[in-house]
């Protein structure tokens, strides 16, 4: 173990300690488990403000968060919320947290019926005026049906002051082949008039069946969103089969970002337009942009994202189309010339004993130190650097001095104590590029310990 892992280790065990301990711990797990409860809503209902709640690995009902608590699965491959066929409800859902409260979700896997024929968000966060912190969760894809042509939302954020996903995976269903109605993909995300900072996240359009694909990402009235070390992909398109030769056609693929009224800060991330459906007939199939921009959006990109339309019905890239604007004068557009600094924990669900990794990017030789906490704050706005700091400074302590090699990335890797009194404890983190003449804050890390 070398200095700076025990220095780490030294630095999250006391305070862990005293977090640990410090809130009502619920236990939640199948029939016969020994648990206290076998259902998260259960627990929800017996829950005092701060409680942490385990749930174990297992197949559990629909929930509805309200109120200040931690919810901490096995893991998104272990603890399931099953979604019934025709579902009013979503999943997951978090509305109505009210200002300094804390809402912290994570390690759970969103299995959908396939034959479900509303249109309700799998996870959902609306009117949260408090922070909503969402961690290794996963939203399965959804194969529509010919009884249901439209694709679903994976993840839908409404009115929401402060959201922060690490590690979650969300993907728009599948449109349907056949019928009167076009089967298009879902959109993987939707984020209306909140704010949202995403690190290591994958979200992904669903693909077209008889119509066109689903976005990755889609943001609008007045939202703020940065996407740090984050994939967002746009959907495929598909294809339309009729009985005639005229009524044979395909369609293009989808734009993995669209955004209006808002502003969109994207930091070392991928965003890829979806294909257009495999056809000669490029005037329907052409590749969709990575980025559409509507009125009102200011968007600002680093160096070190990859920003790239998707390919057209005979397979070739379209240069040129990578950001597609459709506003009128009210579009800022601004590629910055020095990568942001940006921090990940990976993976961000532990059990005591496990190792993982604190990563972070930025400038080539650039020397980062990095912060925790044990909450975060409201996210307050740095003038002028449209960056923002998610954790209070007095309340703070150092975790690692990061140097970044020439590339600009490092990773150290971090011993989690084998104390099982750390199950429920949940970090936040950000780095500081300490170059004065070029300061810059990091995203918000998060760091959850489950049992």
């Amino acid at each position: 173990m070398d200095i700076t892992i025990r220095r780490v280790a030294a630095a999250l065990a006391v305070p862990s300690l005293l977090c640990a301990s410090a809130f009502a711990q619920l236990t939640v797990g199948p029939a016969g488990s020994g648990a206290t409860f076998d259902q998260v809503s259960d627990a929800l209902a017996a829950a005092a403000p701060g409680a942490v709640i385990h749930v174990a690995a297992g197949v559990y009902e629909p929930f509805v968060v309200d109120r200040d608590v931690s919810i901490v699965g096995a893991g998104s491959d272990q603890s399931f919320v099953a979604w019934p066929a025709n579902s009013t409800v979503s999943g997951i859902a978090v509305n109505g947290v009210s200002a300094g409260e804390t809402v912290r979700i994570s390690g759970f896997g969103l299995d959908s019926a396939t034959n479900a024929s509303v249109n309700v968000p799998r996870i959902h966060l609306s009117h949260c005026d408090g922070r909503v912190e969402l961690v290794d969760l996963r939203s399965l894809t959804l194969e529509s049906t010919a009884a249901n042509f439209w694709g679903f939302t994976a993840l839908g954020i409404a009115d929401c002051d402060a959201v922060v996903l690490q590690g979650v995976e969300a993907r728009g269903s599948h449109g349907a082949f056949g019928g009167t109605l076009v089967g298009s993909g879902g959109t993987a995300g939707s984020i209306v008039a909140s704010r949202v900072w995403l690190s290591g996240c994958l979200f992904a359009g669903g693909h077209g069946g008889d119509g066109g694909g689903g976005e990755a990402l889609v943001i609008t009235d007045g939202s703020f969103v940065e996407v740090s070390r984050s994939e967002m992909l746009g959907g495929n398109g598909g294809a339309h089969f009729g009985f005639e030769w005229w009524d044979i056609y395909s369609f293009q693929g989808e734009h993995a970002i669209l955004t209006t009224d808002s502003r969109l800060v994207i930091v070392d991330s991928t965003v890829i337009g979806g294909d257009g459906s495999q056809t000669s007939d490029q005037d329907w199939s052409g590749g969709g942009p990575a980025i559409r921009t509507g009125n009102g959006t200011d968007l600002r990109y680093s160096p070190n994202s990859e920003l790239r339309s998707g390919a057209n019905g005979i397979g070739e890239y379209q240069a040129g189309f990578d950001i597609q604007n459709h506003g009128v004068a009210s579009v800022t557009v601004v590629a910055e010339t020095e990568n942001r600094p940006t921090l990940r924990m990976s993976p961000p669900l532990v059990a005591p004993g496990d190792v993982t990794a604190i990563e972070a990017t930025g400038r080539a030789g650039a020397v980062h130190a990095a912060y925790a906490a044990l909450s975060g704050l409201v996210p307050l706005e740095v003038p002028g650097m449209g960056m923002f700091v998610h954790i209070d400074p007095l309340i703070a302590f150092p975790v690692a001095i990061l140097v970044l090699d020439g590339s600009g990335t490092t990773s150290t890797q971090l011993v989690v104590p084998p104390f099982a009194a750390l199950a429920g404890l949940e970090l936040v983190l950000q780095s500081l590029d300490v170059d004065i003449s070029a300061l810059r804050i990091s995203n918000p890390a998060l760091l959850t310990v489950r049992q």
